[in-house]
């Protein structure tokens, strides 16, 4: 399998690795408890929504092939046996062919892909879904070059409160180019109670940002997640929003 540069990067299979660990060993098992603390069977099934779906199956310079993040999700709430639904957007069409392939109906009865972008989509999707305070799920943005997809978000935010919101986030590439806003700023706006960062990856500035209403955070401190307005949290921000060059004038300003 060859390939394909406009997917895979140098830390696509970390970055994987470490998606299917936050959502298989902390965001499934917290909602399935919490769903059967509340024992109301009539509540909706668990939502994943991907609003940056990519092909499916992953191949990187070494020849490892691998999960994307749609599969990794739909595979574990398989394996949580919980009822679940998972939604899949992606805008390149060759991409949503081999997504659609890999997440056939006879392998994934409860997943639907989607051809398109996600900014129409997710409103669509919204309108077709009425509100429900009880959903439970986490929509994912994972985009290529992208910053965090904010009006998206807090319509989730405001529709279905109990979803939380991950971005996968790149600084170097999405938040420190010329003219950019900050990551910060985009954090800020999101209608969330609370928001956690996770410590930056690699020389590029990776990290996870988690949108929540909960208030409880111990299995995600675990996972190296700060929250924002913590002492780690507001360094790990400050850093993830100023470039080096930034951040070396600020320590040479001459105290008169």
């Amino acid at each position: 399998m060859k390939r394909s540069h406009a997917w895979i990067g140098a830390e696509t299979y970390q970055k994987e690795r470490d998606f299917r660990g936050l959502v298989e060993g902390i965001h499934i098992p917290i909602c399935t408890a919490i769903r059967q603390r509340q024992g109301r069977p009539a509540d909706p099934p668990y939502l994943f929504m991907d609003l940056n779906g990519g092909p499916g199956r992953l191949c990187d310079d070494d020849g490892r092939l691998f999960d994307g993040s749609p599969l990794i999700a739909a595979n574990a709430l398989f394996s949580a046996d919980i009822p679940h639904r998972t939604v899949h957007f992606e805008r390149d069409a060759k991409a949503c062919r081999n997504l659609a392939a890999v997440m056939h109906p006879d392998s994934f009865p409860y997943s639907t892909v989607i051809s398109g972008d996600f900014q129409a989509g997710v409103s669509a999707w919204l309108d077709e879904n009425p509100p429900h305070g009880y959903r439970y799920g986490l929509v994912y943005s994972d985009p290529i070059g992208d910053p965090i997809p904010v009006a998206e978000f807090n319509l989730f935010a405001t529709h279905s409160p109990r979803v939380d919101l991950l971005a996968y986030v790149a600084a170097n590439s999405q938040y420190k180019r010329r003219g950019a806003h900050r990551l910060g700023e985009d954090v800020a706006a999101v209608r969330k109670r609370h928001a956690l960062i996770r410590e930056l990856a690699t020389a590029h500035e990776f990290t996870f940002v988690l949108f929540t209403n909960w208030t409880d955070f111990p299995a995600w401190r675990k996972q190296g997640f700060y929250p924002i307005d913590s002492h780690d949290g507001q360094r790990i921000l400050y850093k993830a929003s100023t470039t080096r060059e930034e951040r070396r004038e600020l320590v040479e300003v001459p105290l008169w």
